[in-house]
């Protein structure tokens, strides 16, 4: 846990993503929606696929943010151009078929 904590304060992404996994399903430390939130749209904001993905999802739910139906789809869209394969699949299914 405080590997990842250093590793995302100095900038690492893909630390900051794992550190939000964490607090988001309290693995290790107690579960904080809202902070996970946070690291989820810091490095989604940066570029990590994988937390635009996540962040999407908090969104939609309301999950850590308020709901925001617009936000949830606009992170979603930069997930799936990012090649994140959950974004891409949730997108896919939705088409009309």
């Amino acid at each position: 846990m405080e590997a990842y904590r250093r590793l995302s304060d100095a900038g690492n992404l893909r630390a900051r993503t794992r550190l939000a996994w964490m607090l988001e399903a309290g693995r290790g430390v107690r579960r904080d929606l809202a902070q996970a939130a946070d690291l989820f749209e810091s490095a989604a904001q940066g570029g990590d696929a994988e937390a635009q993905y996540a962040l999407s999802v908090m969104l939609r739910t309301g999950a850590g943010r308020p709901m925001d139906e617009a936000a949830a789809q606009r992170w979603l869209m930069r997930a799936a151009e990012g090649g994140y394969p959950e974004a891409v699949a949730v997108l896919r299914d939705r088409m009309p078929r």
